[in-house]
């Protein structure tokens, strides 16, 4: 089978460890072919799974994570001094612990957003952008309706988004964050690769809409179509109420 003319590429899975393990060899494979890779990661607990798994294979593989550096999709704004970031929650549960100087580690912050896109250029090109998705196919921070050349900039967390966040801030609505810094849909697209991780049912707008093309619907994520190196990582189940053209399964697998 052939990849599909927009470059998407479809990785059915049977479980959710399958997903895990597959992405997690994927970035191992990356940084062993490229020490000083550039990656992207997006927060989602669809992503704790593959973080989990590559600690342990860059443990047991031995392979070093030193000269890696991290950009993060997004990251809070309203946030009071002391309470948790996205970038210190990743860093202090899964980056140490793969020995990720923290020198390396960026987010996009009220200081930086506007120089956030500039900082990433000036390092080379992100490798790897590893995306979850949101609700109305929102990736990273971006809320539908769509802006494909949007840069970095302050986007408002939705709800549902704001409601996975509170455990950042030990359930406290008070001191949970409404707003944040996020890349851009065009700051995203320029990365290499990017891997969409999909397990659950609340991510199937989202991919219905990279999957049929539906760009009038504006969803941040339909725009992914025209990448050139997108792999979708999805469970079977999620899969089975898709209808992919038959030239985007992945002929690897």
């Amino acid at each position: 089978m052939k990849k599909s003319e927009s470059g998407t590429k479809v990785r059915p899975f049977e479980t959710e460890e399958g997903i895990d393990e597959a992405v997690a060899t994927s970035i191992l494979n990356l940084v062993k072919r490229k020490p000083n890779a550039l990656i992207s990661l997006t927060p989602g607990h669809s992503l704790d799974g593959v973080l989990d798994k590559l600690v342990d294979l860059a443990k047991a593989k031995n392979v070093s994570f030193k000269k890696v550096k991290i950009y993060f999709a997004e990251d809070f704004l309203d946030v009071l001094e002391g309470t948790a970031t996205i970038k210190s929650h990743y860093y202090e549960k899964w980056l140490k612990q793969l020995k990720i100087p923290e020198t390396n580690v960026h987010s996009p912050t009220l200081a930086n957003y506007r120089s956030y896109d500039q900082l990433i250029s000036d390092d080379g090109k992100i490798d790897l952008c590893l995306l979850t998705i949101g609700n109305r196919g929102r990736i990273a921070g971006n809320n539908y309706p769509s802006n494909r050349h949007s840069k970095t900039h302050i986007a408002k967390i939705p709800r549902e988004r704001w409601l996975s966040y509170l455990s950042y801030f030990g359930g406290n609505p008070d001191i949970a964050p409404t707003y944040e810094m996020t890349m851009g849909e065009e700051t995203i697209f320029k990365a290499r690769k990017i891997y969409i991780i999909a397990k659950n049912l609340k991510h199937l707008e989202g991919l219905r809409s990279l999957a049929y093309g539906l760009i009038g619907q504006r969803m941040p994520i339909g725009n992914l179509k025209y990448h050139k190196d997108v792999s979708v990582y999805l469970t079977t189940k999620l899969n089975s109420y898709l209808e992919w053209r038959d030239n985007y399964y992945d002929p690897e697998l």
